[in-house]
């Protein structure tokens, strides 16, 4: 495993500076079965190539998070860069977050199934971190979910600026 991962290009994807680990590794049916021994090789195939691509021994990581997922299903090795970032679910509008009773994506799904609309009274029967008048009132004001969220494609910035950069 260690060689192949060092054979993929990781410097197309990667940049120098890029924050880059392996954030989740399974096996199933694998003689390596340890998320923690798979992660590690993974990072230190990575690290390698990345050391004879840019012709340095040390990488800062402040850069970008790049993260990167790693199957192992009867010994056949899918390897995943994450290129999306946050999940969806997490829809950009809080600063700081807590464990909530109804999720974003749950309160905009129930907003949908009722018969209210902007020009209506909305009522929150819980009364608890607000998720269900924040949904209703970007619904109400046509606010796409996620618009204040940033995402750019992390394969690569100059593919963001010039491919997504107009397109919102």
């Amino acid at each position: 495993m260690f060689e192949k991962t060092k054979a993929l290009p990781w410097e197309r994807y990667i940049p120098e500076n890029g924050k880059f680990w392996v954030t989740k590794a399974n096996s199933v049916k694998s003689k390596l079965f340890s998320p923690s021994d798979i992660q590690r090789i993974m990072k230190k195939a990575m690290v390698e190539r990345m050391k004879q691509s840019y012709k340095k021994e040390w990488f800062p990581e402040d850069g970008a998070p790049f993260l990167i997922r790693v199957s192992i299903m009867k010994d056949e090795v899918t390897v995943g860069l994450d290129t999306s970032g946050e999940s969806l679910h997490k829809r950009g509008y809080r600063k700081l977050s807590s464990k909530a009773p109804i999720t974003e994506t749950l309160a905009a799904a129930l907003i949908l199934l009722t018969p209210w609309r902007e020009d209506r009274i909305l009522v929150d029967p819980f009364c608890g971190s607000g998720n269900i008048p924040i949904e209703a009132a970007m619904i109400g004001a046509n606010i796409a979910p996620g618009m204040n969220r940033e995402f750019c494609p992390r394969i690569g910035r100059i593919l963001c600026r010039r491919s997504f950069g107009t397109m919102r």
